[in-house]
């Protein structure tokens, strides 16, 4: 089992690095770097992995709040959005491998 491919704690700060004065440019930027990163992790382990944990901590633990984890890079950069991205670029990449959404609590 694979674990984990997107996770805000394991992700380099140049990860998000961009000029930021255009907002569409900077998210389809940083959306092309999730989709090539999961794109070549998958691929590179598949038949070997049977199953990806593709995002990890994506909820917020914050009572009364948003359901999502926003501080994360991730969702400050793509939104909520980053998680389908994030899967649909695994699903490309091994159209047979297990995906799983992992988080705690």
């Amino acid at each position: 089992r694979g674990h984990t491919v997107v996770w805000h704690k394991t992700t380099p700060d140049w990860f998000f690095a961009g000029d930021r004065t255009d907002p569409q440019a900077y998210r389809a930027l940083v959306r092309k770097r999730l989709e090539t990163y999961v794109t070549d992790v998958v691929t590179h382990f598949r038949r070997k992995v049977y199953a990806w944990d593709v995002v990890n901590e994506v909820a917020s633990d914050e009572d009364g709040g948003s359901n999502y984890r926003e501080s994360s890079p991730w969702y400050q950069a793509l939104g909520p959005d980053y998680i389908e991205y994030a899967f649909r670029a695994a699903r490309r990449a091994d159209p047979y491998v297990q995906l799983s959404l992992n988080d705690y609590n």
